[in-house]
């Protein structure tokens, strides 16, 4: 369950997302950031059939703050495990790009480029991941608090 937090957590700022063309501006992500729910769908291979998992508080929660200063900061937690992560953002049209300086699981800094959909006070972050040949297409659904 540790790692699953964790992956939820990375993929959250790792994996694309799209915008809406009237959102582009970077001032329109500054804020606080809720989960509402999280959707992971495991593809193992061709032959064996797609798992679907979803997630909502409070078995699973995440906050996202995105700061106008350019930091930011995410810590959540899934069955009691926590996981956290910080840096910088920064927005250029709907790319989002992180810069993890540090956080659970996380040695050094990386860099995570994204896309991102923004609708309202609706953020949803959409991702794929492949490990070990295991894909994983992760949905994460934020409102803004």
């Amino acid at each position: 369950m540790k790692n699953l937090l964790s992956a939820i957590l990375f993929l959250s700022i790792l994996f694309t997302v799209g915008c809406d063309d009237d959102a582009t501006d970077a001032d329109t992500l500054v804020g606080t950031w809720g989960l509402t729910s999280a959707t992971v769908v495991i593809h193992e291979s061709e032959s064996n059939p797609e798992e679907t998992e979803t997630y909502t508080p409070p078995e699973v929660s995440n906050t996202l703050v995105l700061a106008d200063d350019g930091s930011y900061a995410e810590n959540g937690t899934f069955d009691g495990d926590i996981a956290t992560f910080s840096g910088t953002w920064s927005a250029t049209g709907n790319v989002l790009t992180f810069v993890v300086t540090s956080g659970t699981e996380i040695d050094g800094t990386e860099t995570w480029l994204n896309t991102y959909t923004l609708s309202g006070d609706v953020l949803t972050l959409v991702g794929e991941d492949e490990d070990d040949g295991v894909a994983e297409t992760i949905t994460l659904v934020y409102a803004r608090q």
